[in-house]
């Protein structure tokens, strides 16, 4: 079959790959959700957008009201499980 190059280009890419263990409690992703909670709560859940680049319109004005007063995330995480506190 001409292009089959036997799953090489495959391997090759997958050798680049490096699996990383990130604790959930301590993943910067946490971070992320936390403002997309944010910003569905306060803009997209009850917001009229008449087209896409109005919603990104909308979305760029509410991250920079946002950033005029945003502080960091206070982390709660103790290390350790409330099942044993």
């Amino acid at each position: 079959m001409e292009g089959d190059d036997g799953g090489e280009g495959c391997r090759q890419t997958c050798l680049r790959w490096s699996f990383q263990f990130t604790p959930t409690h301590a993943s910067w992703l946490n971070q992320i959700e936390i403002f997309f909670s944010i910003l569905y709560r306060r803009l997209l859940k009850h917001g009229v957008f008449t087209s896409e680049s109005d919603l990104a319109e909308q979305m760029l004005a509410f991250i920079e009201t946002y950033n005029q007063t945003a502080k960091p995330f206070e982390w709660t995480y103790t290390g350790r499980s409330s099942k044993h506190e």
